[in-house]
């Protein structure tokens, strides 16, 4: 039963990394969010059409 303790203790390790991670994850999404639905549309034709271009060759 003295095995279960040992995962449920808080780690030691420094989390700085993880935070800044997850701080450039909500800068990532703050961008997404604030991309109009036209530019999302219009970015998402210009791949169809890249892709296709590439396929015809």
């Amino acid at each position: 039963m003295s095995d279960k303790s040992k995962h449920t203790k808080p780690s030691n390790t420094d989390n700085s990394e993880n935070k800044d991670n997850f701080s450039l994850f909500e800068e990532a999404m703050k961008k997404i969010a604030n991309t109009s639905k036209e530019d999302v549309e219009k970015a998402i034709k210009e791949e169809k059409e890249k892709k296709q271009n590439k396929k015809s060759r």
